[in-house]
């Protein structure tokens, strides 16, 4: 994800699909209720590498380590400061979101922006965001007085504000 430093993010952002589906959000202009509830881990690349810095110290015994953010935080709170930015996602019920999904998709143009997004729901990926543990390096991490930092609203909007102003949403 972006950076803690300055909410940059990675060069090649157009290929993540994290933020494609935020894209494709945008796009239809609707989210599903039962997607807003997910929560999701935002990991900042530049924390990440410290972490992983850290965890490189450690005896060979200790081989595989799996570093994100402890910290969830919710699809919802994503949604809610994207509409603060101006691109007006509603949520919705399963229906209405379906309806918005197949107008949306009439429009040539927009129906290839979102082609990844329809892909994964294709493959049954509607609900994509992954759930995994990382207790382990985590307690690893604590022991080496590392702490992941929460993200803040402050965070996410410019980190949005930035990929808005890339045109990324359009």
């Amino acid at each position: 994800m972006a950076r803690e430093q300055d909410q940059e993010f990675q060069i090649n952002f157009d290929t993540n699909a994290f933020i494609n589906r935020l894209k494709s959000y945008s796009i239809i202009k609707r989210i599903p209720y039962n997607m807003m509830n997910l929560r999701v881990d935002i990991t900042a690349i530049d924390i990440t590498a410290k972490a992983i810095m850290l965890l490189s110290k450690t005896p060979k015994e200790y081989l595989v380590f799996h570093p994100f953010n402890n910290h969830y935080i919710y699809i919802s709170d994503i949604i809610s400061i994207m509409n603060k930015l101006g691109l007006n996602i509603k949520g919705s019920n399963q229906k209405e979101f379906n309806e918005a999904l197949q107008e949306t998709m009439k429009d040539e143009s927009n129906a290839i922006k979102i082609s990844g997004f329809i892909a994964s729901m294709n493959k049954g990926e509607n609900r994509s965001f992954i759930s995994s543990k990382n207790d382990y390096t985590m307690e690893i991490l604590y022991h080496l007085g590392f702490k992941w930092p929460l993200i803040t609203n402050e965070y996410l909007s410019t980190f949005i504000k930035y990929l808005i102003d890339l045109d990324f949403f359009d």
